[in-house]
């Protein structure tokens, strides 16, 4: 099983340099732009209502054109116009690579099939291994909400690896956020990283480059850590599991006080990112 994105895909297969992938998701994202811009941009919203709508977001599980529906800023026939105009400046991977002639069209075509049959059959296995781990229910509302606020917040694409409930499985990168949930059943919630995909959270969090890590850095992925469990409780209630989540604690793992997990009873789903691969494990504690 190798769920991958499509750029490491075509690196895999020698069809492009890292040079060519770098410099064709820039030219991506140089393009692309989010619906809080283009509204900006046509004067139906200012950057402080986009900048209210965009923390509403992180609270709730709504998409920002409900909220700005719900907010009484926009109406429906805006945002679908809003979402039009965002589709036509918006390019993928594969055009950006043409775009920038690193790849022909016909070679593009016929790579992206090979890519998505390889890729479906890799994700029913996946889907079928998350539903059958310890305690799913719950991984897969944490799994959902943390792509979610990774899409949201860091206007990054995560990816659902491997799944497992094995305690051996338990991957302590660099850097631990280890963060109780207590209820009628109690958990243990990690986000296991390294310290590159540390920075880059921090980052993107803090919106200014981070060079090392340092008690602010790892506040501000703390935060994010919050965020991520606060959803996942508030979602959790919806069909009556009544969760409430703690501070997180960070640990260094290159240290002498690294995180050591107390449970077997653990389930750890791997997330893949553009920015770093990341891990989640989830402690059922008595």
């Amino acid at each position: 099983m190798a769920i991958k994105f499509f750029g490491q895909y075509l690196l895999e297969k020698g069809k492009i340099t890292p040079e060519q992938l770098l410099s064709a998701v820039e030219h991506q994202r140089e393009i692309n732009v989010s619906i809080g811009t283009i509204a900006i941009e046509q004067g139906y919203l200012s950057s402080q209502q986009v900048e209210q709508i965009n923390k509403e977001q992180i609270r709730t599980d709504k998409k920002f054109g409900e909220i700005a529906i719900d907010f009484g800023y926009l109406t429906q026939g805006i945002i679908d116009e809003i979402l039009r105009m965002q589709k036509t400046r918006k390019i993928y991977l594969g055009e950006s690579l043409i775009q920038k002639g690193f790849l022909a069209l016909e070679e593009l075509e016929r790579e992206l099939k090979l890519f998505k049959d390889e890729q479906d059959k890799d994700e029913i296995v996946v889907n079928a291994a998350l539903k059958s781990i310890t305690a799913s229910q719950t991984v897969e509302i944490f799994v959902d909400v943390t792509i979610k606020m990774f899409l949201r917040m860091l206007r990054e694409t995560v990816k659902i690896g491997e799944c497992s409930s094995s305690k051996d499985k338990v991957n302590l990168m660099d850097w631990t956020f280890f963060q109780k949930i207590t209820g009628a059943q109690n958990y243990g919630f990690l986000l296991n990283l390294s310290t590159p995909t540390l920075l880059k959270v921090a980052s993107l969090m803090m919106k200014k480059e981070i060079a090392k890590p340092d008690d602010i850095s790892c506040d501000a992925v703390a935060e994010f850590v919050n965020i991520i469990s606060g959803n996942s409780c508030a979602k959790l209630s919806t069909v009556d599991v009544k969760l409430k989540s703690h501070p997180p604690v960070v640990y260094n793992n290159l240290s002498d006080e690294k995180f050591s997990i107390q449970s077997d009873n653990v389930s750890i789903v791997n997330l893949l990112s553009t920015i770093g691969n990341l891990q989640i494990a989830i402690e059922i504690v008595k």
